[in-house]
């Protein structure tokens, strides 16, 4: 892999916001404006046009559109809006050159105007634009643009073979002459009628059918500069290769969790590694944000580089880079690369040794105990692979839970039902007194953490005894203390433990506000504080986790619509 250069925020301006940047799409903007109301009012009121057709006779007319949509363009710093910019101010000025005495002479009241919007104002923004050519780094999709061709030539063949036919149908009848074939072709392409005059028509099918050519020209015209401006996407080919090397980065890693499993599964996500392959990312792509799945895995020394370099790529393809579900040990190395930072929920982690020892001797744990053994239920440890006929009763449990409960499976940092995935983890069943499984959960114990097991999916047929939950995970516990586990992680509680580390109002941000609210009021669309309540009486240890974003409160929510996107993308 090429090595990149080191990519600094304090180096590069542009990352924070050049206000060059700024003025320059705000003027072309302005300029785009000025240009189409003045060309309109002046065919309006002098030539008074009613036809759609007409009112592109004016070149003037398509550079002040032209404009107005480069200005959004350059504003993102986008590489090609910089150079067709520059472009149609170099046809612009030309123009206004070549025919400044007559525009001087039918303006001759306004003077010295005339002279900064036709010539100064061009050759001001021509030169501002070569002056921050740098700045503009930010690529295009030339794949989608190349398509975007194939399909415009026969666009534009059909709109040939539709506009020479037309000429020539409705020559003497539509236009009161004779239209030979080159002039047909002629008039067809030149729809802004920049080397002859337009014919005049004289019956309504001669008008419909000039109107229908220019808009479906125009069509084309759009479709084509559109897609010269579209963002590289971000296209899912065959991972395996990447998945291969990231996993073997975790296996490098002391440190790394069992949660870290969720980089490698489901195969919903890309790799970005650092120039050296010693650190890398997992991250998918939404509407322009790159959501990136926790913390870097591999070489620590590299993760400031590795981030740097993610960066500069995201910026070269337009997306906004985002970390998702992160601990707090990255906090200092996000702040000192320019991040923002909110938390968004707490991870319960129950100690095994703890638990046997003291928490299962609570009331309430000898209760559903005694309850579940009265009721003859028992318990087993499945292995994969697993039988046939064990995965389809599995999936029977399962498909009724997401039915009842009005759930949806979600991807990228979860898992899901399917063969595949069951066929990965080890899964813990509840028989009843029938010997009929009444409920499962799925751990994942991966080969790079011995020490931390987290479970996924949790679910129950609708008959089941009451807190079978409970009686599961109890079960859990003490098979993961007999294997060697010393930890069990219970997952995300969203929203709690926000206002901890806040000590006074005035360090409450906007988004903290919105979070507390979410938390304090919308029990009724999502049970926070019963998760909470759930998973805390096995009197975990609280881990916070944290989204590490560039920006305020429009960006973060961005973040989670992109976030929400991925995951329901992903279902069984």
């Amino acid at each position: 892999m090429k090595k990149i250069k080191q990519f600094s925020f304090k180096n590069y301006n542009f990352i924070k916001g050049n206000f060059a940047i700024r003025i320059i799409a705000l003027v072309v903007l302005l300029h785009g404006i000025f240009i189409v109301v003045g060309t309109l009012l002046n065919q309006i009121l002098l030539k008074h046009l009613l036809r759609i057709s007409f009112y592109s006779i004016d070149i003037s007319l398509m550079v002040g559109l032209t404009l107005i949509y480069l200005s959004f363009l350059l504003q993102r710093r986008k590489k090609n809006a910089w150079f067709l910019t520059i472009v149609v101010y170099a046809i612009y000025l030309g123009a206004n050159l070549e025919n400044y005495n007559d525009i001087r002479l039918s303006f001759h009241h306004l003077g010295s105007l005339i002279l900064v919007r036709t010539i100064l104002l061009p050759v001001f923004l021509i030169a501002l634009l070569l002056i921050n050519s740098s700045k503009y780094v930010v690529k295009s999709d030339t794949q989608s643009f190349r398509s975007a061709l194939k399909i415009s030539a026969i666009v534009i063949i059909v709109l040939l073979l539709y506009g020479v036919a037309g000429y020539r149908l409705l020559g003497e009848s539509g236009f009161h002459q004779k239209i030979s074939f080159f002039s047909a072709f002629h008039l067809t392409i030149d729809q802004f009628n920049i080397t002859n005059s337009p014919l005049k028509t004289f019956d309504q099918k001669a008008r419909f059918f000039v109107d229908s050519l220019f808009l479906v020209y125009l069509a084309a015209l759009g479709y084509v500069l559109i897609s010269f401006f579209k963002p590289i996407k971000d296209k899912f080919s065959s991972q395996k290769n990447s998945n291969l090397r990231f996993r073997q980065l975790l296996w490098l890693q002391h440190d790394a969790r069992s949660e870290d499993f969720f980089k490698i599964w489901p195969q919903d996500k890309r790799y970005f590694f650092d120039s050296t392959l010693k650190s890398a990312l997992a991250y998918r792509v939404n509407r322009g944000i790159a959501v990136v799945l926790g913390g870097p895995v591999g070489k620590k020394a590299r993760f400031k580089q590795l981030i740097n370099e993610f960066s500069y790529v995201c910026f070269g393809n337009d997306w906004k880079p985002a970390f998702i579900h992160c601990e707090d040990t990255y906090m200092e190395l996000f702040k000192l690369l320019g991040f923002n930072y909110q938390k968004i929920g707490q991870e319960a982690v129950v100690n095994i040794d703890h638990f046997i020892k003291d928490t299962i001797k609570d009331k309430y744990y000898r209760n559903i105990l005694n309850r579940f053994n009265k009721a003859n239920y028992s318990y087993k440890m499945l292995s994969p692979p697993h039988d046939r006929a064990v995965l389809n009763e599995l999936k029977s449990i399962s498909d009724d839970w997401l039915k009842r409960g009005g759930h949806l499976e979600r991807g990228f940092a979860m898992g899901y039902f399917s063969t595949e995935y069951m066929n990965l983890t080890k899964v813990l069943v509840a028989y009843d007194q029938s010997n009929k499984i009444m409920a499962f959960v799925n751990i994942i114990t991966p080969e790079f953490d011995k020490v931390e097991a987290t479970y996924d999916l949790l679910r129950f047929k609708k008959d089941a005894l009451g807190n079978v939950n409970d009686y599961l995970l109890i079960k859990l516990i003490e098979e993961l203390k007999h294997s060697g586990y010393r930890r069990l992680n219970l997952g995300l509680c969203p929203l709690t433990g926000i206002n901890k580390d806040i000590k006074n109002k005035e360090e409450r941000s906007l988004i903290d506000n919105v979070l507390s609210f979410a938390y304090a009021n919308g029990d009724r669309f999502y049970s926070f504080s019963g998760l909470y309540r759930f998973k805390n009486k096995y009197q975990p240890e609280w881990r916070d986790r944290y989204f590490f974003f560039k920006g305020g409160l429009g960006s973060f929510t961005r973040i989670n619509t992109a976030l929400m996107n991925i995951m329901r993308k992903t279902r069984h």
